[in-house]
């Protein structure tokens, strides 16, 4: 695993490697190489550069599923059960309360009564507004 490397600065490597006692010196000769491998040529070009981290990923499928949407009509349909025994002719208002407000239909109808108490046809917005286009 490579994840949550973080790479010492040059200038401590090189610190590391003045010292006088032996450890510091076999650390940084030891993290040299390990750096070297991963510089290699070999390792830009095969599997470590096709490696993508999951915020790219993400990103990625994001854009892909928000291209999708833009061009398309989503349209949504909630099945809602009206009892739980599967049984025609039955209908349980508690069960079927449930879900309309689980789905949040019941927080859309809210919300559209809110802002739209009326909603008027087409005909009747074109006979109320339809004078404001005649002068463009």
């Amino acid at each position: 695993l490579e994840k949550n490397r973080d790479l010492l600065h040059s200038d401590l490597l090189q610190l590391l490697a003045s010292c006088e006692t032996q450890l510091p010196q076999l650390f940084a000769a030891n993290i040299n190489q390990v750096l070297q491998r991963l510089a290699s040529p070999l390792r830009r070009n095969g599997v470590e550069s096709q490696k993508q981290s999951v915020a790219t990923k993400f990103k990625g499928q994001l854009s892909k599923l928000m291209q999708r949407l833009e061009t398309t009509v989503p349209h949504f349909i909630r099945c809602i059960k009206p009892n739980t025994l599967q049984l025609p002719g039955i209908y349980q208002q508690d069960i079927v309360l449930q879900q309309l407000h689980c789905c949040g239909v019941l927080e859309v109808v809210r919300i559209s009564k809110s802002g739209y108490p009326t909603r008027p046809s087409h005909q009747e917005f074109a006979n109320r507004y339809g004078f404001l286009l005649q002068n463009f």
